[in-house]
This record gives C-alpha cells, structure tokens and sequence, in this order.
C-alpha cells in the first residue's frame, strides 16, 4: 500500500466479534466510517481532564444495535486520566481513522485493566468468542485481490451492519484462557486475525 489509513478501534468491555457497526457523531447520528476526517496522531486519554462523556477525537462504535451501549468517561487513576468503561451485555467501542506521517515503524503502545475475566470465552470459536478488552487496528487495501469467499463475507457483513467490513484487522484481545502470544484466526474471515495480549 502506497498510503497506510487504519481505523483504530477500542472495543471495550464485552465485546464478541467485529462486523463493523455504526460509528456515531457527538449527536448520536450513525455516520460512515470513511467519513471520519483522518487525524495524524492518537488522542491520548491522559491529556484530557477526569470528566463524563466520550474522549475527545473518538467517536462511538455500535457493533450489535440490539445489545446496551458501553458507558465510557475519563477518571483519574494512580495520578493520571484513563478511559473507564462500563459494560453490561454490551457491544460497541469508540473508533477513530488514522492516517500517520509514516507507515515505518509504527508502535503502539497502552496499559489496560479489566475487573473480571470472560472465563468461558473461547476466541477460536464463533458462538464463545468474547473478551472483557480489546484494540483493533482495521487496515485499508486493495479489495479486487480479496478471494470470492472473503468478497461474500464482507458482503453479508455489510448487509448485516451496514457498514463496510476492513481490508483486513488485526485484533490485540484479553483472552480468558489461550496462553499469551497466541495468534487466532477469526472463525469467520481470515483477514481478522487476533493476538492474545493478556489471558485469564
């Protein structure tokens, strides 16, 4: 790819899958993904002040329409501004599109807790995938090179949500029991491939 444009995704707290959902505007309003204006750098949490609502430079990320919204604010912890997150059932995350300055040695780096484990959740498999954190980096690429199974996939993806399936994505999970370092592939699409981070 001559230009690197990724969508990063925090999908916070009861999360299971990615078929890619509405993103939403500060007014609640579902707006496409391709929409978002391109930011160079991450907004970083720990800039902003302890306060209710959405961080700014995020936007809202609904996944399941018929599952609860997750309830996000900013908070102090251990001296320094967080993102604290509450799900119940929940399946939905706040997106933001980025294009660097360089697609060389990029890193990303962060710190999460989680309070309870998903113990139960088997990512390997599509009716128990599910994780209490977890980052996703969606890459743009060239689709007519995609296989006639994953064009059906991303097609009954979009019938399903609406919203445009990624190139490809790469998912860093809180597993509830593969060992860390472990590499899952999504049990519905190959260019969804999940990296355990953390586990149990």
């Amino acid at each position: 790819m001559s230009s690197l444009i990724t969508t990063l995704a925090l999908m916070l707290a009861g999360c299971s899958g990615f078929g890619g959902g509405p993103v939403r505007n500060e007014s609640g309003q579902a707006i496409n993904i391709d929409q978002l204006p391109a930011q160079e750098d991450l907004p970083k949490f720990s800039t902003e002040s302890a306060r209710e609502g959405m961080p700014n430079g995020w936007h809202f990320y609904r996944i399941a329409p018929y599952k609860k919204n997750t309830v996000y604010r900013l908070e102090n912890y251990q001296g320094k501004t967080v993102l604290s997150v509450n799900a119940k059932t929940s399946a939905s995350g706040l997106a933001m599109k980025l294009k660097p300055r360089s697609a060389n040695n990029l890193w990303l780096h962060w710190e999460w807790k989680a309070l309870t484990a998903v113990p139960e959740a088997d990512n390997a498999e599509s009716t128990r995938d599910d994780a209490p954190l977890r980052i996703l980096v969606a890459f743009d690429g060239n689709r007519s090179k995609l296989s006639l199974k994953d064009n059906m996939t991303f097609e009954m993806a979009n019938l399903i949500s609406g919203q445009e399936m990624p190139y490809a994505t790469l998912m860093y999970i809180w597993s509830g029991k593969s060992p860390i370092n472990t590499m899952i592939t999504n049990a519905h699409s190959s260019r969804i491939k999940m990296i355990v981070v953390d586990s149990g």
